[in-house]
């Protein structure tokens, strides 16, 4: 026979252990809406009862009450383990709870025309410019590379001769220039 006052700390660490095995209750009985087969004709299915989710909290609550249990006794043996096993099952549950109270009101507020799709799966088209960008400039009668209306070639040049010209002497060095002071300092 077990004793609650000695086998408490066993008995709280096998009851987390079986929690921590078992899936959430709105994670496996709550249908999400799915607005596809909706919008394809078909009727929606999706879960309204919010039961699977109150069970949940009820699992998150006595979670956290074994927690503060453990957390309050001083002759428990692995007392960190038990606690951080413990509020790990309640995160869980807790994100089980949160998930199937968003789908089964998702589920009703569709079914009772007044649901609206989530921001996150909208498209929007693309913002117009804030201003027009200038028309591009017309073709000329050369086509796109010809030279601009005003474009005034350069002078002809004739072409070198071809005798017996010197070539041109090489330009003389630059002067040196004298420097404003007289020496060292």
């Amino acid at each position: 026979m077990l004793s609650l006052r000695s086998d408490a700390p066993k008995l709280l660490t096998l009851g987390l252990a079986v929690l921590m095995t078992t899936p959430a209750c709105s994670w496996l009985f709550v249908q999400p809406l799915n607005t596809a087969a909706a919008s394809g004709g078909y009727p929606a299915t999706c879960t309204t009862n919010v039961a699977a989710p109150v069970f949940d909290t009820i699992f998150v609550g006595t979670n956290l009450a074994s927690v503060a249990y453990v957390a309050s006794r001083d002759n428990v043996t692995n007392k960190g383990a038990s606690i951080g096993l413990g509020l790990a099952v309640a995160g869980v549950w807790l994100a089980s709870a949160v998930y199937g109270y968003s789908k089964t009101s998702e589920c009703s507020a569709y079914l009772e025309g007044r649901y609206q799709e989530p921001l996150r799966r909208r498209t929007y088209p693309p913002r117009p410019y804030p201003y027009s960008p200038p028309p591009p400039p017309p073709p000329s009668a050369g086509g796109w590379n010809a030279p601009p209306p005003a474009y005034t070639p350069p002078p002809a040049q004739s072409p070198p001769a071809t005798g017996t010209q010197a070539p041109a002497a090489p330009a003389a060095p630059p002067a040196p220039q004298q420097l404003d002071n007289d020496g060292p300092r």
